[in-house]
């Protein structure tokens, strides 16, 4: 079963990563922190960036329906 929301997916592929919430893409620390917990939507915009930080498809960020 795999991630259930957008932030889980970001959550997710950071920590396969082994990187911190540190600045990822020019998004601070508790942005990142607030997308991870659902308080903050990630717009498209913001997901590519996130995406290209991550090394990964935006698509891999969107969570599967199942």
């Amino acid at each position: 079963r795999g991630p259930e929301s957008v932030g889980e997916s970001v959550r997710v592929v950071r920590e396969l990563q082994e990187l911190g919430q540190a600045r990822l893409a020019g998004i601070s620390p508790s942005t990142i922190s607030a997308i991870e917990n659902g308080r903050v939507h990630l717009g498209v915009e913001r997901a590519n960036a996130l995406a290209r930080a991550l090394q990964v498809h935006p698509a891999v960020l969107r969570p599967s329906s199942s």
